[in-house]
């Protein structure tokens, strides 16, 4: 409105200025047609009296020189024309106006200053002269600068006839109107605009006198029933049939009238044809002529009803989220950049203890206690840095008593100018308090259960053992019965106890593993013993598989809870095996570790249920306890006990042919063997107790490394620009800086990005947590009170997979042979990882990186095509091979690094490819097929 309203006010200046220069021209012509006039009749009667004595008089010469003298000294320009239109004689006005000098134009062949498109019209009008219809004539018209820029004139033009009538010559005179012309031409094309912006515009204009009365509206109306133009001209605003208007706005508008003053955004309503109201927002200013006398208002208007019922909307729906924050038992904030609150709900004012006002626009600072923030300054630095943060804090609120929280902080990004720009973050803070004290009720209920029911458990198994080994005599048939029924429940209720027991540890961090080197084979040749006995209760054999015949490989686990791992694997395997199948046992190498695989050829895991089959009590269908038993906790425990010695647990599988578990774990090569490593490494620890860094420089001596202390990030940062680490110790609780912020400067610095990290925390699974986003950012995690047998593997791990990591293959195909033969062509220089559909697929891909994606297109009803689109947003991205048993072009825009067809492509063929894209140098093939 306001640019439309300049544009009104600038048209209306330039207006009043063409009309001011267009009087003056009017004025001076008027002048000029007078001299003009009293030129020829002087010249008509020297004519005569030069005809009637014969020879001119004193008087005569007089004259002469007066009309010389009027004639050159004109302010305009003049000029003498004889009548077959060439110059006879022209004044010093003519000659500048042309910019010409007087020899210029009068010279044989002199130019000419009349426009091509003006001369018909001259010679016309002459013409009739000559021929008595006028004697004189007047036209605005152009003439040619000696510039070549155009002027223009307003041109009188007389014939002079002698005493007998006779026409003798023309006298011209021409006063420079080109400003005026310019003046109207800008006024024309403004006008135009303005006129267009009318015929665009939804909003209408108006003019009133200077009795308020209206003159002029312009503009379209819409719907407003009764109120047109027609209707309102000569009305004063307030006879307008307005409604709901109070007599006291009309007195306070027409105040401002009177004063000469422009308004702006005076709200009227009134009814529109069909009997709604409808808001008007109406703004004006004053009009004076060049004289300064007032002349009216001119100004424009809108219909803001739609605006009104938007706002109306957007404050109904901010009120409804206000309602809902305030609703909502939990603190949360938005912060801008400048660390500022700039929204909060009711539960942040309370834990505060202040008013809404006092909070909006300070800063965080502000809000806490200079300690409290130094604490959180730290993360709040982080999420401004675009990573969400998640952490737990304690609170003292205002009535005195500690809360606890779990505090997420998560970066908004600007729009626009400010696009991938962090400019704040919202801040959402959950009172877990409650939430602690249950679980730890819950915890010490579960541990005290579960250790009472241990005792009689213990006693009540070792009684039935008696009894049905013979101690009590013999018993009949029907009581040896009941006495295995019940020594079998006895055994799966202490699984149960032991199970519930493992979770309790692992959640509280209390579970300890006791790692040494073991030999895997024999480990797997008990476990697979053990479990026998229930293999043939099911009518399931067990195998045991090698890919290598004398494979010899040590593993650094606990043994108990591998063959724990072991165990969990095998029931679930002959649990769900058909009757007369096998269950096989595979090793093989698996990168610089191993894989075990147990596989069975049951039905399979449904497709909706293997997102959760690590969580805690899952089961693919409630009936499965009922017939199969279980509580559905084997495969969480064992995950993470897999976890705690170093390795990774997975699985694959197909609806109605099987399923296969596999977990995998870094070979042990002693000290003895870790030749590959640079003698004596230097590792830096950075580590907030002096002690503890002590004791783990201790620890990596004996392992053969050499290190450097460092106490805090700032003493890091300095002892890393000095010198290069083979890797290094971080303590996630450093004085100044949060252990998971000085990580993220260290993966940002070029320097730094692939330097080994190994956590060594109390806060170990808390960082975990805040860096679950960021999965390669950290090499390892170890807990304290560090064990020195997991100090020297992690170190050795995350060295060998700086030295020497295999690339890691995402193969996406759904059928399981060909995974078998495509991880066996290239075992030896890369891992691989599976995934049956692209749900599996999408799923693997977000959870970890990958070197290269080997990716079928034919997967059921699934296009490969369609996880394209999810390859190409990782970063890394992975490079992509098609390896499809038919040939298809790629969609518009996919450009894979490599295409193959399974029917015509060899095994070195596959090898070489992968080898290709993936930058490696080339080995020697398996054997091809």
């Amino acid at each position: 409105m306001k640019q439309t309203e300049q544009n009104t006010q600038n048209a209306q200046s330039l207006q009043d200025r063409v009309l001011i220069l267009t009087q003056l021209t009017k004025d001076l012509q008027q002048q000029l047609q007078q001299q003009v006039a009293q030129l020829q009749a002087y010249e008509r009667a020297v004519q005569q009296q030069q005809a009637s004595q014969g020879q001119p008089s004193a008087s005569d010469a007089t004259s002469g020189q007066q009309f010389t003298s009027a004639f050159e000294n004109a302010a305009i320009g003049m000029a003498v024309l004889g009548t077959d239109s060439r110059r006879l004689r022209v004044n010093r006005a003519f000659c500048a106006m042309f910019g010409y000098s007087l020899p210029e134009l009068m010279a044989t062949g002199a130019p000419e200053v009349t426009h091509p498109d003006d001369r018909a019209e001259d010679n016309l009008q002459r013409s009739r002269a000559l021929a008595g219809e006028i004697e004189t004539y007047q036209r605005e018209k152009r003439y040619l600068h000696k510039s070549g820029s155009v002027v223009w004139a307003a041109l009188t033009c007389s014939l002079v006839r002698d005493a007998q009538g006779q026409p003798l010559h023309f006298i011209s005179q021409l006063q420079d109107i080109t400003e005026r012309k310019l003046a109207e031409q800008l006024s024309h094309a403004n006008e135009e605009r303005f006129r267009a912006l009318v015929q665009l515009s939804t909003d209408w204009f108006w003019e009133q006198d200077e009795n308020f009365r209206f003159v002029q509206i312009s503009g379209e109306l819409v719907d407003m029933g009764p109120l047109t133009s027609d209707s309102s001209i000569g009305k004063l605003r307030r006879e307008l049939p307005y409604v709901n208007m109070d007599e006291s706005v009309w007195a306070a508008h027409e105040a401002q009238l009177a004063r000469r003053e422009p308004f702006r955004d005076f709200e009227v309503t009134r009814l529109d044809s069909q009997g709604q109201v409808r808001h008007l927002s109406i703004s004006g200013v004053p009009i004076f002529d060049a004289s300064g006398r007032f002349t009216g208002y001119r100004g424009m208007g809108r219909d803001t009803t739609a605006m009104r019922n938007s706002n109306d909307r957007v404050r109904a729906s901010e009120l409804q989220l206000r309602e809902i924050t305030d609703a909502v038992p939990a603190l949360i904030a938005y912060v801008d950049a400048d660390q500022r609150c700039r929204f909060h709900n009711r539960a942040y004012q309370e834990a505060f203890g202040l008013r809404s006002e006092d909070i909006l626009g300070k800063s965080m600072l502000e809000l806490m206690e200079p300690a409290f923030y130094e604490a959180l300054r730290p993360k709040v630095e982080e999420v401004l840095a675009g990573y969400p943060v998640m952490y737990e804090r304690k609170q003292r609120s205002v009535n005195g008593d500690v809360r606890n929280y779990v505090v997420n902080y998560f970066p908004r990004y600007g729009e626009d100018a400010d696009e991938g720009k962090v400019i704040g973050f919202y801040s959402l803070a959950t009172d877990i308090t409650e939430l602690k004290r249950i679980d730890r009720l819950k915890s010490e209920f579960v541990s005290t259960v579960s250790h009472e029911l241990r005792t009689p458990l213990t006693s009540i198994r070792g009684s039935l053992g008696l009894i049905s080994g013979g101690i009590a005599g013999q018993l009949p048939d029907a009581a040896m019965k009941l006495i295995g029924i019940a020594k079998n429940n006895c055994e799966r209720l202490i699984r149960l106890i032991n199970d519930i027991l493992d979770i309790e540890k692992i959640e509280s961090g209390q579970m300890r593993l006791d790692l040494q080197p073991m030999a895997l084979i024999p480990l797997l040749t008990q476990a697979i013993a053990a479990n026998e006995g229930y293999g043939l209760a099911n009518q399931v054999s067990l195998i045991l598989q090698c890919d290598e015949p004398e494979l010899q490989v040590q593993v650094n686990v606990e043994a108990d809870r591998l063959t724990q791992v072991v165990t969990n694997l095998l029931s679930n395997a002959l649990k769900f095996s058909p009757t007369g199948s096998t269950v096989e046992v595979r090793v093989t190498r698996a990168g610089l570790g191993v894989r075990v695989a147990v596989r069975d050829h049951g039905p399979g895991i449904p497709e909706e249920f293997r997102t959760r089959i690590f969580q805690k009590f899952s089961q693919a269908d409630s009936s499965d306890t009922r017939l199969k038993g279980g509580t559905g906790l084997g495969l969480s425990i064992s995950r993470a006990l897999v976890e705690s010695m170093g390795g990774s647990i997975s699985f694959s599988s197909r609806l109605g042919e099987g399923t296969t578990f596999f977990f995998e774990l870094p070979l042990w090569h002693g000290t003895s063997e870790a030749a590959p490593l640079a003698p004596r490494s230097r590792i830096l620890v950075c580590e907030t107790d002096v002690d503890v860094a002590r004791l783990i420089a201790i620890m990596l001596d004996k392992a053969g490394f050499d290190s450097d202390l460092a106490h805090s990030a700032e003493q890091a940062t300095a002892l890393l620009a000095a010198r290069s680490y083979a890797a290094m110790t971080l303590d996630l609780r450093l004085p100044g800086q949060t252990g998971g912020a000085f990580l993220n400067r260290l993966r940002q610095n070029d320097a730094t990005r692939a330097l080994p990290v190994i956590v060594i925390s109390t806060l170990a699974s808390d960082g975990q947590l805040q860096l679950d986003h960021k999965p390669s950012a950290v090499s390892d995690w170890l807990t304290k009170p560090i064990d020195e047998a997991q100090l020297e593997s992690a170190m050795q791990r995350a060295m060998a997979a700086l030295h020497g990591r295999k690339p890691r293959i995402l193969h996406v195909e759904d059928d399981v042979d060909i995974q078998h033969i495509v991880a066996a062509i290239a075992a030896d220089f890369a891992t691989f990882e599976f995934a049956n559909n692209l749900t599996e697929a999408r799923q693997r891909l977000r959870d970890k990186p990958f070197d290269l994606v080997l990716l079928d297109l034919g997967l059921g009803s699934e296009s490969g095509w369609d996880l394209v689109e999810l390859i190409d947003s990782l970063q890394p991205r992975p490079a992509l091979v098609v390896f499809s048993a038919s040939e298809v072009l790629p969609d518009a825009g996919t450009r894979p690094d490599a295409m193959l067809v399974k029917a015509s492509t060899s095994n070195a063929d596959l090898l070489q490819t992968i080898q290709r894209v993936l930058k490696m140098p080339a080995t020697p093939p398996a054997a091809d097929t």
